[in-house]
């Protein structure tokens, strides 16, 4: 069978081939293409946007992509409760919601990938996340069937994380809808520093569409086009320290970012870390460390994914010799067929070449 390229099917652009790619449309697609897959004993993986997911490699494989459409709207006298199949495109929903005046979802406007990618990395920005509004997941279990409802609990979300992004809890599963409830009652949501000073934020009349326009704005300043310069927005999770590391930090650093997490958990963010090391703007192989966002990799025309691992262990050494602090990959890297993550790529520290970091 021939290759075919899949550069246009995965927003970091690398010049990668499969060797077919099948979009479904409905339960039925997607049951009937599994069931066939797994008698012929062929390799698949299924993506939605393909924004968070890098291919290195040719993927000897079949890629499905996910187009299952549909959203259900209704609500009592408190709440709005949407019920969303996971093919829908996250900024859309935000635009959905905004022209039938349901608000709240506004301050993650523009995250890119569908709805089921929201579940996955319990999506976040600005003050607000996913788990603010889910209400539940849910889960077609692929081997007999069946249809399983997740509750926001049992989804087990965290910091860009969830029970759905553990590996071996994906497999043989797909996210089919997702159930958002959204307080009728709106407040604005400006308690994220991008909103200190900003002159229109001090009037009365804020509303959800001047602060979706407003984040739209500023992320298409700090986040370039992929369509132009392939990226996957950010490539590192910003870490999570105990509050013994983040006094340590705090007394070395004195102007370190960060912000309370969770009970004696502290969120540094990564992207300082990077430029603190002096490689904001690095570029090798024509990878480059974004000049206004360090979390950001931006592809301007290698199409190697090997190369595109030494630069992510550039970043990760530096940061790890220089505050010994590990970042984590927010990305999901394909490498010979399989998902790679942290752990695999950032072992055998002693053998990797330490001149490229000279």
């Amino acid at each position: 069978m021939k290759f075919i390229s899949i550069k246009k099917i995965h927003s970091f652009r690398l010049n990668s081939k499969a060797k077919k790619i099948i979009k479904i449309h409905s339960v039925i697609d997607l049951i009937n293409i599994y069931n066939m897959l797994i008698i012929k004993k062929i390799n698949f993986i299924i993506i939605g946007n393909g924004t968070n997911t890098i291919f290195l490699n040719n993927f000897n494989g079949i890629i499905i992509i996910n187009k299952i459409l549909g959203i259900k709207n209704k609500s009592d006298k408190i709440n709005w409760k949407l019920h969303i199949n996971s093919g829908e495109n996250w900024n859309k929903i935000i635009k959905y919601t905004l022209k039938n005046k349901i608000f709240g979802l506004e301050n993650l406007a523009m995250i890119p990938g569908k709805i089921g990618s929201a579940s996955i990395y319990n999506i976040g920005a600005y003050g607000s996340e996913f788990k603010n509004f889910c209400e539940y997941v849910d889960i077609l279990n692929l081997k007999n069937n069946k249809i399983i409802r997740f509750s926001n609990k049992d989804c087990k979300f965290s910091y860009r994380n969830s029970i759905f992004k553990n590996k071996n809890n994906k497999k043989n599963i797909f996210i089919l809808s997702i159930g958002l409830i959204i307080p009728k009652k709106w407040k604005p949501n400006i308690s994220h520093s991008i909103f200190n000073n900003k002159y229109f934020f001090i009037k009365k009349n804020i509303t959800a569409n001047k602060i979706y326009n407003f984040i739209c704005k500023i992320r298409k300043k700090n986040i370039p086009n992929y369509n132009i310069y392939g990226n996957s927005g950010s490539f590192f999770i910003n870490p999570i320290i105990n509050k013994k590391k983040i006094k340590y930090l705090k007394k070395k650093y004195n102007n370190i970012p960060y912000s309370l997490e969770k009970k004696y958990k502290y969120k540094i963010y990564g992207g300082w870390l990077i430029e603190q090391c002096g490689i904001k703007g690095l570029i090798i192989e024509n990878f480059f460390i974004n000049d206004k966002n360090s979390l950001i990799i931006i592809n301007k025309g290698n199409y190697n994914g090997y190369n595109l691992i030494s630069i992510i262990k550039i970043i990760y050494y530096i940061v790890l010799i220089k505050f010994n602090v590990k970042l984590e990959l927010e990305v999901f890297l394909i490498l010979n067929n399989k998902c790679i993550n942290s752990k695999k790529i950032f072992t055998n520290f002693l053998k990797y070449n330490l001149n490229l970091l000279c």
